[in-house]
């Protein structure tokens, strides 16, 4: 038995030794490809800011007319555009008799009248009057 035993180890022993020699030759080899390398750089493509010739655009003279006419606004449209504007930076308002909201899809005031509705609409047209009187009433939608 212990001949056996001798004659197997000898055998791993030179396998294992023949596997390390091949494997240590095959990172010599590589490594020496890799070391024969040299790496090539190619040129780097430049932007010309700064033409060497200059090219002018050709001068454009202002014309007197457009195609478009400018027309001034009414005073009354302006005057009703302009308290629109105002009123809806500053809804939502509570009123005791009513209370005033702006609908963005329709475009348009919501105002909704507490109760008695009937005195609640005349206090939202007195309100109305004083303090925008140029905006129209169909600019409103009574709830």
């Amino acid at each position: 038995m212990p001949k056996i035993n001798l004659k197997i180890y000898l055998i791993i022993s030179v396998i294992l030794s023949f596997l390390i020699i091949f494997f240590l030759t095959l990172v010599f080899i590589n490594y020496k490809r890799q070391v024969g390398i040299t790496p090539t750089t190619a040129p780097i493509p430049t932007l010309e800011l700064y033409p060497t010739a200059y090219i002018s655009p050709d001068i454009v003279h202002p014309t007197d007319f457009t195609g478009v006419l400018e027309e001034e606004l009414p005073p009354e449209i302006k005057n009703a555009s302009d308290q629109i504007q105002e009123l809806s930076n500053q809804v939502p308002i509570a009123h005791p008799s009513f209370a005033i909201d702006f609908s963005w899809e329709e475009y348009k005031f919501i105002v909704t009248l507490n109760e008695p509705k009937d005195q609640a609409m005349v206090d939202f047209e007195n309100w109305i009057s004083q303090n925008y009187p140029d905006i129209p009433t169909e600019e409103f939608i009574i709830e």
